[in-house]
């Protein structure tokens, strides 16, 4: 749908390990491009738009950032959205409009198309609008910096990471959850070390088998 109203626009897939099959989808002629796997992201700098069809997912989304770094718009879905909004998209109820289709510019870094045909519009309008692709890059490079910025997060990990150790017991006396885990973890180190002994025990009985034969 995007060539019919861009039909110079090329589609380069990146990715490492792709299956044959999906290399079979290289039709440089039609501007659909299987590169596959990169050596470096620089790459990421030739093009215009980064476009991330995300249908699940969770947490930060690496491909998105990366583009970010280059100076590179993205449109992507609500699912690739998540966990990338900054506190005012959230605060503003980002979310519940995405689920009526319409195209969502927030001050994002990029456009937000939860349907194909929003999809679609949002990434010829940003390839065509030179303001808003500025507008885009600019907000990507933003959120880097306001959200992502190791030295101003690095202090809230060093803090989450000192209350815990300072509270570890308590932690510990209410994280049920955890509690569940080391337990099964415990018994699966427990039968694996008894099947070890079990199996070095059969394999000596079995040599001094052997050496009795011999002898």
């Amino acid at each position: 749908q995007i060539r019919k109203k861009l039909p110079n626009a090329n589609l380069y897939i990146y990715g490492a390990y792709p299956p044959q099959h999906i290399l079979e989808l290289h039709a440089p002629r039609d501007g659909f491009h299987m590169v596959g796997k990169v050596d470096t992201l620089d790459v990421l700098a030739k093009h215009r738009v980064l476009l991330a069809p995300l249908r699940f997912g969770a947490g930060l989304k690496g491909k998105i950032v990366d583009a970010w770094m280059y100076g590179l718009p993205v449109v992507t879905t609500p699912i690739g959205s998540e966990g990338m909004l900054s506190e005012n998209d959230v605060l503003s109820g980002t979310y519940s409009a995405q689920s009526q289709g319409d195209i969502l510019d927030t001050g994002w870094g990029g456009l937000i198309g939860a349907c194909l045909d929003s999809f679609v519009q949002a990434s010829i309008q940003l390839h065509n609008d030179e303001s808003l692709w500025v507008e885009s890059a600019r907000n990507g490079r933003y959120l880097l910096d306001t959200m992502y910025n190791d030295s101003k997060n690095l202090d809230r990990v060093m803090h989450a990471v000192q209350s815990t150790v300072d509270n570890l017991e308590q932690r510990r006396q209410t994280d049920y959850m955890g509690a569940m885990l080391w337990h099964q973890t415990a018994r699966s180190t427990e039968y694996f070390s008894r099947w070890i002994e079990l199996k070095e025990t059969i394999t000596q009985e079995k040599r001094e088998q052997e050496r009795h034969r011999d002898e």
